[in-house]
C-alpha cells in the first residue's frame, strides 16, 4: 500500500504544471459532480417521486367517485346516499324490543318453538360508529324445531332479516332415535342504536 501511494505521488513530481491543473479540474468537478448529486439531483428525484404517488393517489379517489358517480349528477348521487344510510337506520333499532319482537314472530311463522329468549346486557361498540351510538346486544335463545325449519330460520336471521344479526354460538341436540326434533341453543349477536345525525 505504501508502494502504490509512493508511486503515485512520483507520478504527480512527473507531471507539468499544465498536466497538474488538468488534473487538478478533473478531479474537482468529478467532486462538485458527486456533491451536486448528493445535495440537489438525488432530494429532488425523491421529491418528484413522492409528488407522483400522491398524484397517483389522488387519480385514484377521482376514480372511485366517478365509479361512483356512474354518470349520475352528483346531486343524486348525494341523495341516493343519503337514502342508504337512511336503510341502514332502519336496521339499527332504537330498542331491544323490536329486535325480540321479530326473532318470536319468525320463529312462529316456521312453527319453531322458542322455550327461552333471554337478552343480555347491552354494551358498546370497541370501535365507535361515527354519529351513532351503537350497542351490542346478545340474545340467548332455546328452541325445538327440525333440522330445515333451524336451516330456514338461520337463513331469515342472517340473509333476509331487517336487522343485523351474527349468530355467535349454536348448539344442538337430538331428543333421540327416530325424532326429527331437535333442542337448539343459539346465541345470538345484534346491534342496537340511537341515532344522533
Amino acid at each position: 500500500m505504501k508502494n502504490n501511494l509512493l508511486e503515485r505521488i512520483q507520478f504527480l513530481k512527473t507531471l507539468n504544471a499544465s498536466q497538474r491543473k488538468i488534473l487538478f479540474a478533473a478531479v474537482l468537478s468529478i467532486a462538485l459532480l458527486i456533491i451536486f448529486c448528493v445535495a440537489v439531483y438525488i432530494p429532488q428525484v425523491n421529491k418528484l417521486r413522492e409528488v407522483k404517488r400522491q398524484l397517483i393517489d389522488a387519480n385514484t379517489g377521482i376514480s372511485e367517485i366517478t365509479m361512483m358517480e356512474g354518470g349520475k349528477d352528483l346531486a343524486v348521487l348525494v341523495a341516493d346516499l343519503n337514502k342508504q344510510l337512511d336503510k341502514t337506520d332502519d336496521r339499527l333499532p332504537a330498542s331491544a324490543e323490536a329486535i325480540i319482537s321479530y326473532v318470536s314472530s319468525q320463529a312462529r311463522e316456521l312453527h319453531i318453538d322458542i322455550t327461552q329468549i333471554t337478552p343480555g346486557d347491552k354494551k358498546p361498540l370497541a370501535t365507535p360508529v361515527a354519529n351513532y351510538n351503537v350497542e351490542e346486544l346478545p340474545i340467548t335463545l332455546v328452541l325445538n324445531c327440525d333440522y330445515k325449519s333451524l336451516g330456514e330460520y338461520l337463513h331469515v336471521l342472517r340473509d333476509t332479516s331487517p336487522f343485523l344479526f351474527r349468530i355467535q354460538q349454536l348448539d344442538m341436540q337430538g331428543s333421540g332415535t327416530g325424532n326429527a326434533i331437535l333442542q337448539v341453543h343459539m346465541q345470538l349477536l345484534t346491534y342496537v342504536a340511537k341515532g344522533q345525525r
